[in-house]
């Protein structure tokens, strides 16, 4: 059975105008994909009240930097794997990986989970 695949990232936390009458405006999380202003990925029309907003910008930090960090994550496991199973030291990894190309990108994933929505 195949996965459905999740609307490609970058995501981004928009406000929807309210609706007719009294409805107030409300955040939405958003694709990025180059629409004139993306379409709805989730909606939050509760409100929009701080905790609401920042809900959405948290969706978005996460969902963005989701890919970034599992690669991260899968990179470590191999080597600090490896080490434990008697495989390669971190000594000969080091030789081996672009350990500075490694450390970018796990500061690059980390900015990214951090970064305002």
């Amino acid at each position: 059975m195949e996965t459905e695949k999740h609307t490609p990232t970058p995501w981004h936390v928009s406000t929807n105008p309210g609706g007719p009458g009294d409805q107030p405006a409300f955040p939405s999380v958003r694709d990025a994909s180059g629409a004139k202003h993306g379409y709805d990925i989730v909606a939050m029309p509760c409100g929009n009240s701080e905790t609401v907003t920042a809900n959405a910008a948290f969706i978005v930090r996460a969902c963005n930097a989701h890919d970034d960090l599992l690669a991260c994550c899968k990179w470590i496991h191999a080597i600090v794997g490896s080490s434990r199973d008697g495989g390669t030291s971190w000594q000969d990894l080091e030789h081996e990986l672009d350990a500075t190309d490694w450390a970018n990108k796990i500061e690059a994933a980390l900015a990214l989970a951090e970064k305002e929505a």
